[in-house]
């Protein structure tokens, strides 16, 4: 899980865990991550893909942001 102002947190978007990450260069090629923004909104992206083809994702897919907790 990635962090944001020292909390750790979790994305899951139809179903899928997502990871979250500090900065979009920290997402891996073809891969998607979540990045929390200063404004602490959450933008879900990919590199050099669509996120939302490799989620499979649109309008009205449900989308969860939760404290993540140490296993």
């Amino acid at each position: 899980p990635g962090t944001s102002g020292g909390r750790a947190y979790e994305v899951e978007i139809g179903g899928k865990t997502i990871p979250v990450v500090g900065t979009y260069g920290e997402v891996p090629a073809d891969s998607v991550g979540a990045v929390i923004n200063s404004d602490g909104r959450v933008e879900v992206a990919a590199r050099e893909r669509s996120a939302a083809d490799l989620l499979s994702a649109g309008v009205g897919t449900r989308v969860s942001l939760r404290k993540a907790f140490p296993s």
